[in-house]
């Protein structure tokens, strides 16, 4: 009897567990993120020199998007997830992303920035 109370135990967590610990969310999640990862390493070797400063960004971009809608942020390719985190300045996107959010925001990038962005 103790085991068959164990077992619908399981079964009934197992059908409420969340969808992304299924194999195929799984391998969609990881192939998305590799290729993610490659993106930015090509962006990186064809982009040298650039400078990661995220105080610029929180100083100089974040302020602008206070006062821009959430779908432009989004526009930028950016999921909602990442653009909450961003605008609650939880985390700094990878410096790949800033032009795009520089004109989102309205910012004027440091002239040095211009030539290399």
């Amino acid at each position: 009897m103790e085991l068959s109370r164990i077992t619908a135990t399981y079964a009934a967590r197992s059908a409420s567990a969340p969808t992304l610990l299924l194999p195929e969310i799984r391998g969609s999640r990881g192939a998305a993120i590799a290729a993610r990862r490659r993106a930015l390493s090509e962006w990186e070797l064809a982009n040298p020199g650039i400078d990661f400063d995220p105080e610029w960004f929180t100083q100089e971009i974040l302020p602008g998007l206070a006062s821009v809608k959430f779908s432009d942020i989004e526009a930028t390719g950016m999921n909602k997830a990442s653009a909450s985190d961003v605008l609650r300045g939880k985390w700094t996107p990878h410096v790949s992303a800033w032009s795009a959010l520089e004109e989102v925001a309205g910012a004027s990038p440091p002239v040095s920035r211009l030539s290399r962005i």
